[in-house]
């Protein structure tokens, strides 16, 4: 997918500067759906490019937060977490969301030979694709000081981002079904190709038959760890 060349860092000032932003742009307020809502969020971002991304404003992190996530599953590309910087009132004043390919694994893990763990696929090509905002003062907004567009790997097609590590979520509807399903002592994975007849295909699940045994054995854990503290307490 070719996209056009737009010019983003989010290292050094110096670099930030090379942004000339037009004061004839319009700089209304984005307002988004929130983060669950996937549908609207791709009618959003579908087609979006550097010029139309780089004027936008947000009224909180979480607001840029969504915008991404649905232009990286509109693309085709997972997303990670990378910096972020509080002021002294606690407020965040960076953000900076980057591609799941970011960077290179570190040279000690792939070099140590005396190590008993089985060395994994590299997954990380040295992606320089990045969004990065920051708060105005005067306004309280965030507005978009960075973005990085381009890729220097092949991106995933619209069936398979489901399986993108950044894109799988249990939702709360799901997780209402899974334990009333639990407590009928219907197997978890009669449960999951039910939720997918239900929802018409894998694709459209959004999370994996691996991620529902790991929400299991978490909550199987903290009851665990409730009943071993209430015995405690009783004890005493």
């Amino acid at each position: 997918m070719e996209m056009p060349v737009g010019e983003s860092s989010v290292d050094t000032n110096d670099e930030l500067n090379k942004f000339e932003v037009s004061p004839n742009m319009d700089y209304s307020i984005v307002d988004y759906v929130p983060y669950s809502s996937w549908d609207e969020t791709l009618k959003e971002t579908t087609g979006l490019r550097y010029k139309d991304v780089i004027v936008m404003k947000f009224d909180s992190v979480e607001g840029a937060k969504s915008l991404y996530h649905g232009y990286s599953r509109a693309v085709g590309f997972g997303v990670r977490l990378s910096n972020k910087i509080y002021d002294s009132e606690g407020r965040i004043t960076n953000r900076v969301w980057v591609c799941e390919k970011e960077v290179f694994r570190d040279k000690k893990y792939m070099c140590n030979r005396n190590s008993k763990c089985r060395l994994g696929l590299q997954t990380r090509v040295g992606c320089k694709a990045s969004f990065f905002v920051g708060i105005d003062r005067d306004t309280n907004n965030y507005s978009v000081r960075a973005f990085e567009e381009n890729h220097c790997h092949k991106l995933v097609t619209f069936h398979e981002v489901a399986w993108v590590q950044s894109h799988r979520n249990i939702d709360t509807k799901d997780l209402s079904q899974l334990n009333a399903t639990g407590k009928c002592c219907i197997r978890p994975r009669l449960t999951y190709e039910y939720m997918v007849n239900q929802k018409w295909g894998y694709s459209k699940i959004g999370f994996t038959q691996k991620d529902m045994y790991n929400h299991i054995d978490a909550k199987r854990q903290d009851e665990a760890f409730e009943s071993s503290s209430h015995a405690a307490l009783k004890f005493l």
